[in-house]
């Protein structure tokens, strides 16, 4: 535990600093320092490393307003940075955690494979041009807490809600098959859990279905129009690697088009939390067809980048930089700690561009210096999450093992080590204790290294074969 803590004197939490441990027949005791000077001795059960208070927003100026009365549930949540060396309060929407569903049926006509897509407008996505109002995402279900339920709840649940959503029962004979553990989304404490979910052929059904072979087609595009969030993108790059054989054997893939939805114009909208650091909170109010009034919350947000680092070892092996950082949602999850491994990452300031932006992000957090003409672009930009406008850019730099460093240049409030290097062929992709970006980020990474040893592979062979006839 944190030396510095919250302790609950009669009905108060006040702020102190953890003096000693004190063993008292067998019950753990603290002593602890109050920041106001006095002393006090209690057990652990009135000890916390945060305070949470549910239904408030704290805005730049500490003013609290009260939103108990709201449909969505904001949070403020105080905790002590060890690197800033204060208390600081930082506010984030509390959501559902989601399931992240795949549809994946066999065509029996074609006896092709075949993976469902669905349109949805997102509160978020209103005010954005690019995408019309109008998302293109793979089947996401909202569920209160994924890690506690059995299979059969989780069942359930699905077939009540996309009952619900599309008007019928498609998972009749359904098989899940799990794909990731709960990984969490950003900035908020947003769960998600990928399950693949195998269904029987229905050709009336009222989902999109497009064969296994467009997957890669599919994902590629998404680099030039973001048409799907990261939960989706994710989703289907782990479809594409169960399916590639089937992928591999297909004929020439389907080419996409994007029907020409109307937008809904007609919203209006509130600040609640200005965006000082990296999000802000929003209240939208869309007016229905017939004068209703639809009330939501999302988070608003500057677009971000994501800078990977990446070096070959004495060895030949490539290894991959990741830094522990500390995130305030996660600090109260039961799930996580407050520390997850993230590569570089950041907002994109005012005047820069996303390369300009990766390359000062990776100087700040790490000491780093690299140019923005050795950056590859591995995706994106792909929004990140449902609950916010942001888009993300991803970039990978190679440096050399020699390579020197500087001192971190961070911000008040981010509390991030130093970098470590990771084989990146040991790392456990599925286990890592890291946000949805950064498993996004190393997957494409390990994509790249194949895809440079196959076409490397291919250049020597072909080179062999030219020397061999040319004797």
């Amino acid at each position: 535990m944190e030396n510095h803590v919250f302790v609950k004197i009669k009905d108060e939490m006040r702020t102190g600093v953890i003096l000693e441990e004190i063993l008292d027949n067998n019950l753990v005791k603290y002593r602890v320092q109050l920041d106001s000077g006095e002393e006090c001795v209690v057990d652990s059960s009135r000890i916390s490393k945060y305070k949470v208070e549910e239904n408030y927003v704290t805005d730049l100026n500490g003013r609290k307003e009260n939103f108990a009365n709201t449909p969505s549930k904001r949070n403020a949540i105080t905790y002590y940075n060890p690197r800033a060396k204060k208390w600081q309060t930082q506010n984030y929407i509390d959501l559902d955690n989601i399931i992240v569903a795949p549809m994946v049926r066999r065509n029996e006509k074609t006896g092709e494979f075949e993976y469902a897509l669905c349109y949805k407008q997102n509160p978020a996505t209103m005010k954005n041009n690019q995408y019309n109002g109008i998302l293109l995402e793979v089947p996401i279900f909202s569920i209160m807490d994924v890690t506690d339920l059995s299979e059969e709840e989780i069942e359930n649940i699905l077939d009540e809600q996309c009952m619900q959503i599309y008007g019928e029962n498609y998972f009749a004979n359904r098989k899940l098959q799990d794909i990731q553990t709960p990984v969490s989304q950003s900035f908020t404490n947003q769960l998600a859990t990928f399950k693949v979910v195998a269904v029987h052929y229905d050709e009336n059904s009222n989902l999109n279905w497009y064969p296994i072979s467009t997957l890669p087609d599919y994902i590629n595009k998404s680099k030039e129009k973001p048409f799907s969030s990261l939960q989706t993108i994710y989703a289907l790059e782990l479809l594409n690697l169960m399916y590639k054989e089937d992928i591999d054997k297909a004929k020439a893939p389907f080419e996409f088009s994007i029907k020409n939805i109307n937008k809904q114009e007609n919203y209006k909208t509130k600040e609640i939390s200005p965006n000082k650091y990296r999000f802000g909170i929003e209240d939208i109010i869309i007016y229905g067809e017939n004068g209703e009034e639809l009330y939501d919350t999302y988070a608003t947000s500057k677009d971000s980048v994501q800078c990977i680092l990446t070096r070959k070892n004495k060895d030949g092996h490539i290894q991959i930089g990741l830094s522990k950082q500390q995130r305030s949602p996660f600090i109260s999850d039961k799930n996580f700690d407050e520390y997850l491994y993230e590569v570089s990452a950041g907002m994109v300031e005012n005047g820069e561009d996303f390369r300009e932006s990766a390359v000062r992000e990776a100087r700040e957090e790490t000491g780093y210096k690299i140019n923005k003409e050795n950056l590859k672009h591995l995706g994106g930009p792909i929004i990140l999450s449902l609950a916010t406008q942001e888009l993300s850019d991803f970039y990978l730099c190679e440096i050399d093992l020699n390579e020197l460093y500087g001192n971190q240049e961070l911000d008040e409030q981010e509390n991030i080590e130093n970098m470590q290097w990771f084989d990146l062929d040991k790392l456990d992709l599925e286990n890592l204790h890291s946000p949805l970006p950064t498993k996004y980020a190393i997957l494409k990474t390990i994509q790249y290294y194949k895809e440079l040893e196959l076409e490397n592979k291919k250049k020597y062979e072909e080179r062999y074969i030219e020397d061999d006839f040319e004797k």
